[in-house]
């Protein structure tokens, strides 16, 4: 509150309630995703890394829409990972080789995010 306040911005966007993981998944797949990126935080050794991302999300141009998903402390289980790799748009991202804390990988997911298709991104020269 002390942070909003001292950036004169009191107001925040509202946000939707927790989803289920499964719910989740069946809501992103009905929507068709429409050229979306699911960025999925996983430490498994077939993610893309982070440095990869900007050529991958790249593509999409700035302003592109897309979601990040963080798993529970102790990472997805082999079944999550199956569903979320069946979705549209869904790319693993590896974080790098430390365990982070979900409130931290969602902060740092993001930040890649942003830098690649936000307003840090470079314009495009097509």
């Amino acid at each position: 509150m002390e942070a909003a306040e001292q950036c004169e911005r009191l107001s925040c966007p509202p946000l939707d309630e927790p989803l289920p993981l499964k719910a989740f998944c069946a809501a992103w797949a009905d929507e068709a995703a429409g050229g979306r990126a699911l960025i999925w935080c996983d430490e498994s050794a077939d993610a893309a890394s982070a440095g990869a991302l900007p050529d991958v999300l790249g593509r999409l141009g700035r302003g592109a829409r897309g979601a990040v998903v963080v798993g529970p402390e102790g990472g997805f289980a082999a079944d999550e990972r199956a569903m979320l790799a069946t979705l549209p748009g869904a790319l693993p991202l590896s974080l790098g080789p430390r365990i982070l804390r979900a409130d931290t990988a969602a902060i740092a997911a993001l930040t890649v995010f942003q830098a690649c298709v936000g307003d840090w991104a470079p314009p495009r020269r097509d």
